[in-house]
């Protein structure tokens, strides 16, 4: 789940960087609702599935204002990365996806 979550954050901030450039106001604010509607339902309904799997409620307030969080903070740092030079934005894509760890790309 937080890999699938991850992977949408940038496919979301990529879309929503994108569609900012090109449309005028009213119409990205309109997509951009509808995109972040449509991505907390999935993700409410997916935690539901994946809560129903383990026998455990995983989709309460808590969970969801941690999922919030993690949204914020990785938009913001992506953001960050995209005013400034290749290395930033490679450094927060770095730790937004691979959190620093040491992996094998082959794998």
């Amino acid at each position: 789940m937080s890999t699938w979550f991850k992977l949408t954050l940038i496919h979301v901030w990529m879309i929503l960087l994108r569609i900012h450039v090109t449309l005028d106001a009213a119409a990205y604010n309109r997509i951009r609702d509808g995109i972040l509607n449509t991505l907390w339902l999935d993700v409410d309904k997916r935690l539901e599935l994946l809560g129903a799997q383990l026998n455990q409620k995983l989709n309460t307030t808590a969970d969801m204002r941690k999922m919030n969080g993690l949204y914020i903070q990785t938009l913001l740092e992506f953001d960050e990365g995209f005013l400034q030079d290749d290395t930033f934005l490679a450094a927060a894509v770095w730790r937004n996806l691979y959190l620093q760890r040491s992996f094998d790309p082959i794998h």
